[in-house]
């Protein structure tokens, strides 16, 4: 693309997922044969990848937007383009109450950061390209930034629901990709150094139910484990339900595999998480850590927990 519009900076702000849309941008105007750079004052355009999932992370998108707005002044930002969740729920909004915010692209709208770009060269204002979460994977798209560890999302959105979250409204229904894509993009980064990779996505547990009709992380791993010079295979969001046989055996034999699981429980008490909308009950999350402790002894959980949710008694606080 030919323009004196030829740098720009990328400002990540919440999670992983929102780390690997970053790179996938980073590739994708790079592409085009425009310049990143972590100086905000050399940026001709400003691409804020935003966090919108609670208060204090939508606390820091806006702040670090308002400190972005005054490159347009001391420096030499022509554009200033809105990327992630919080421009996914508010872009209205954004585009409508802060002047120098030129576009908004929403999380299934990675694809359209240079039609974005084109359309403000040519003049257009106030672009908003939104509301199309169900988007698949940008496949085909190899990121440029390489490091010993990196995350690789197996799967994007969520089919839960749960009462407290507002992910499947921001990110969209379920979606796993293929197995052969995953392998191919950790088959790229290891060949650049890459040595641990970090499974990631809303819920990797119902990785391969979309597209297979079955759970297929178990099957996923066991190809993953075969890949030469990759070291470490760490599992990130397990939601406990459908956590099956096959899948506790292929993290207990496969040895690439950490035994290092992050399960989300939220509560134990069976009213609250049934309040919550979540699939399992107490009986099931005992049974489940009971089976993992006896299949692999060593086994490591991380977890989280909600306390004060809306009904909550002493009781089930206890």
């Amino acid at each position: 693309m030919k323009t004196t519009v030829k740098n720009i900076s990328i400002i990540t702000l919440g999670c992983s997922k929102n780390e690997i849309d970053s790179e996938l941008i980073n590739a994708i105007v790079r592409r085009e044969d425009f310049i990143i750079t972590d100086s905000l004052a050399e940026a001709d355009i400003i691409i804020i990848n935003t966090c919108g999932f609670i208060k204090d992370a939508k606390e820091e998108s806006i702040r670090a937007i308002w400190e972005a707005t005054r490159y347009k002044e001391e420096g030499r930002c022509r554009f200033i383009i809105l990327a992630g969740c919080l421009a996914e729920r508010y872009s209205a909004e954004l585009l409508e109450e802060i002047e120098a915010v030129d576009a908004a692209i929403g999380t299934g709208n990675v694809k359209d950061i240079i039609p974005v770009i084109i359309d403000l060269l040519d003049g257009r204002k106030k672009i908003e390209r939104v509301r199309n979460v169900n988007e698949k994977y940008l496949e085909n798209i190899n990121r440029l930034d390489f490091a010993p560890s990196k995350y690789i999302r197996v799967s994007e959105g969520c089919n839960n629901f749960c009462t407290y979250c507002i992910i499947p409204k921001l990110r969209g229904k379920h979606r796993s990709r293929r197995i052969e894509d995953i392998i191919g993009e950790v088959e790229y980064l290891v060949e650049n150094g890459v040595r641990e990779i970090i499974l990631i996505g809303q819920n990797i547990t119902d990785y391969g139910i979309d597209l297979y009709g079955d759970y297929r992380l178990y099957e996923l791993l066991n190809r993953l484990n075969e890949i030469d010079q990759l070291k470490w295979i760490r599992l990130h969001y397990l939601y406990p339900d459908n956590i099956t046989k096959k899948l506790i055996s292929s993290i207990k034999n496969n040895t690439k595999v950490l035994k290092y699981l992050d399960i989300p429980l939220q509560h134990i008490s069976s009213g609250i998480l049934k309040k919550m909308n979540r699939k399992t009950c107490r009986d099931d999350i005992i049974g489940l850590i009971s089976n993992l402790r006896e299949e692999i002894p060593n086994l490591v959980i991380r977890t989280t927990f909600m306390v004060g949710f809306p009904g909550e008694t002493e009781e089930d606080f206890k």
